[in-house]
């Protein structure tokens, strides 16, 4: 997790904007963060990781979540 918060924080704060001197684009990250078990599937090892992202948008520009393990999260249906 400390290694993902690492590469995480570089991220968001690299994320200034795009652009030329006389035009720029805001851009931001937010982050989100799942660790798993051998006995969970990538899907929802992501899925977590997804929410915890929708989190951290939900918070600001710049943000990190990490999700917690035993956090349930609904399948979402596309």
């Amino acid at each position: 997790i400390a290694a993902a918060r690492l590469v995480s924080k570089r991220i968001t704060d690299a994320s200034v904007g795009l652009g030329s001197d006389l035009t720029r684009f805001p851009l931001s990250a937010s982050v989100g963060i799942a660790t798993g078990t051998p006995s969970e599937s990538a899907e929802e090892i992501l899925r977590r990781a997804d929410h915890a992202m929708y989190q951290a948008k939900a918070e600001g520009p710049g943000r990190i979540r990490v999700a917690q393990f035993e956090q349930s999260i609904p399948t979402r249906v596309f």
